[in-house]
């Protein structure tokens, strides 16, 4: 389409030549979207970095983390929605701690917000973080006897 466009000048041809150019950048934007190159090319902390980075953030991990693609998609979708939660209810900043320990990705996103109230009704964001844990077969807790409020997520590494 893009040599006849080129060639012909036809106005349709170079309508549907940007069109079709719009169609592949969309169809990849949503591709990166629900898996973000970064995260395959480089990891998930700098995958974190990329998507959830800034002043109000710091993150506590190891140099290498080797972790199983459905892990790493799962922790990086966990964090960035309770990331998401503490930035809208100015509750930053935010610190993301990584852990691997037996056998499990053990991940806790704390901020410095007033922790949650004891009546709490779960949004989207809290059953969005519940349904990423389950997918993987994992568990989320919060932990309310701390201030501020810590997001307590448990990945395994051996997803069956």
């Amino acid at each position: 389409a893009a040599a006849l466009a080129t060639r012909t000048g036809d106005p349709e041809a170079r309508q549907l030549h940007r069109e079709l150019r719009m169609a592949v950048e969309q169809s990849r934007e949503l591709a990166y979207g629900l898996r973000p190159p970064v995260l395959d090319d480089h990891g998930l902390v700098a995958a974190l970095q990329d998507r959830v980075g800034g002043p109000d953030v710091r993150i506590d991990a190891p140099d290498d983390l080797d972790l199983p693609a459905s892990v790493d998609l799962a922790a990086l979708r966990i964090i960035q929605e309770a990331v998401t939660n503490a930035r809208k209810h100015g509750a930053a900043p935010v610190l993301i701690r990584l852990r691997l320990h037996d056998g499990y990705l053990k991940l806790t996103v704390s901020d410095a917000g007033p922790g949650l109230p004891s009546n709490v009704r779960a949004g989207i964001g809290m059953l969005s973080i519940t349904e990423r844990t389950d997918e993987v077969g994992g568990t989320a807790r919060y932990d309310r006897a701390a201030t501020g409020c810590h997001l307590l997520v448990d990945l395994p590494l051996a997803v069956s």
